[in-house]
């Protein structure tokens, strides 16, 4: 009897061939039914990943160039301003100018060193906005070196894309060393 048994186990130490097409026809048919939805899994990583990262890279450009701006010296330090670029003197007496270089933002410092400061990427559209004192656009600021500027807020809209990713992001800064006629007393 115990010769009979450990014949019988020997024989079933492998597998059969019916039984490795049955398996194999098994993974395949999971492997089908699962494909498409790890497929769908890691394209949604990826969108996932590069929205994230555009919007780092939006958050840190618009925190520099709003911290900046802020600091403008005064009222007669704004050198030029047009709805794609901003050019001024802040308080330690720097010049700066905000730009789009092709899809690049930058921040060009007098004098001009290279490499320009880089602040984001796949940029498509930098633009520019100004208000004054009653909150109106102002299609033509007063501006130039030691002419006081009626630019009382500045509107800054960026439009980051990357691939078929699309983001914008736009802050409203009023510089702390404007006059504004709520800062005036009667």
């Amino acid at each position: 009897m115990d010769d009979m048994l450990s014949r019988m186990m020997q024989k079933r130490r492998g597998f059969t061939l019916v039984e490795l097409v049955m398996v194999i026809a098994i993974i395949g048919i999971m492997a089908g039914l699962l494909g498409p939805f790890l497929i769908v899994t890691a394209d949604a990583l990826d969108l996932m990943s590069v929205q994230s990262n555009l919007q780092e890279s939006a958050q840190a450009a618009l925190e520099r160039m709003s911290r900046d701006i802020r600091r403008l010296r005064d009222d007669e330090s704004v050198v030029n301003a047009s709805s794609s670029f901003f050019w001024f003197y802040d308080v330690d007496d720097r010049q700066m100018i905000y730009i789009l270089v092709g899809n690049t933002l930058v921040r060009v410092i007098f004098p001009v060193t290279l490499p320009l400061t880089v602040l984001a990427d796949h940029v498509q559209t930098l633009l520019f906005r100004y208000y004054d004192d009653d909150g109106n656009l102002i299609p033509s600021p007063v501006v130039g070196l030691g002419t006081a500027t009626n630019i009382r807020r500045v509107q800054v809209d960026i439009l980051f894309a990357d691939g078929s990713k699309n983001l914008v992001v736009e802050d409203n800064i009023r510089p702390r060393n404007l006059r504004h006629e709520s800062d005036r007393f009667f």
